[in-house]
């Protein structure tokens, strides 16, 4: 929720996260991170509400529901881009990933409303 807040605003927006470490020594180290966001053109996020990923986990097929399906592009776990399909404007479609090793992918689905990203587990 908070990065979806933070991606409507339209100046660079920084957050810092800091978590305490502790070796198998006893001592602590405090990490810092630093994350600026810029702000970027054109890019809505879709509303995941209005979205089904089906079945999940699945072994063969996956079936995508949602208004104004335009495009999908699955990636591996180590965001790779494996499939990329274009569907026109479609309420849905099925993806056959019977072929691909047992894992987590990505789908990144396109609509006429924006983008989202739906994690997927190949069994």
């Amino acid at each position: 929720r908070l990065l979806r807040d933070v991606s409507l605003r339209q100046e660079p927006v920084t957050l810092i996260l800091t978590d305490t470490l502790v070796t198998v020594n006893g001592c602590d180290s405090v990490i810092t991170l630093a994350l600026t966001l810029l702000p970027t053109t054109g890019v809505v996020v879709a509303d995941p509400n209005h979205l089904k990923v089906y079945p999940n986990p699945t072994t063969s097929r996956v079936t995508i529901e949602t208004e104004g399906l335009t495009h999908v592009e699955l990636y591996d776990n180590e965001g790779r881009l494996l499939q990329d399909y274009t569907t026109g404007n479609k309420r849905d479609m099925t993806i056959d990933v019977s072929t691909l090793p047992t894992g987590v992918y990505y789908l990144r689905i396109h609509t006429t409303d924006g983008v989202t990203i739906q994690k997927l587990i190949k069994k």
